[in-house]
């Protein structure tokens, strides 16, 4: 299909998060001086999305101005529309490890670098308001509001990606 008659990308630009290979052999050199946080198999599907433009026009992870843009408007700071926040929950071992490095390497579950992330905004959010405003409830019988309630987090953070590669898959490989 020619280019022309493609239908423009929400937010009106694709996204491309990967670091070129002269810019990933430099993110890849001064990352071993920022801290990391391990992923979870769900943060990683939301960093693929991001990092291969699927999330476009995002490219990261919210901040709190549009994190709060989301929940009450289901819009993006920007005016594009967005009804689900796309956020990077952390632990408070996290928080601690990280301190006031403004950098930060994503890392799979075996160690693998995924993306180095330059921090944003580091907040708590008010969790049970999110699942009202995003899910139209707080009954943990909803499974997102279950997740979000009791596996996801208590801080999230934001920043802006540069991948270094997508994370490595074992199923769909034809379609990926």
């Amino acid at each position: 299909m020619p280019v022309s008659t493609l239908n423009s990308p929400h937010g009106g630009e694709l996204v491309n998060l990967m670091a070129s290979p002269e810019r990933r052999k430099a993110l890849v050199e001064a990352a071993i001086h920022y801290p990391s946080v391990t992923l979870s198999p769900r943060q990683i599907c939301d960093l693929e999305l991001l990092l291969s433009g699927g999330f476009s026009p995002l490219t990261g992870f919210l901040n709190l101005a549009d994190y709060e843009s989301v929940l009450m408007d289901m819009r993006l700071i920007s005016g594009s529309l967005w009804p689900i926040p796309v956020t990077l929950d952390i632990m408070q071992a996290d928080v601690d490890r990280i301190g006031r490095h403004k950098h930060v390497v994503l890392r799979d579950e075996t160690g693998v670098m995924l993306a180095v992330l330059k921090r944003g905004d580091l907040w708590q959010p008010d969790k049970a308001r999110e699942a009202e405003l995003v899910f139209g409830t707080r009954s943990k019988e909803h499974p997102a509001v279950n997740y979000l309630m009791n596996r996801a987090g208590p801080y999230y953070m934001s920043g802006i990606l540069e991948g270094l590669g997508l994370p490595p898959h074992y199923d769909f490989l034809e379609l990926r």
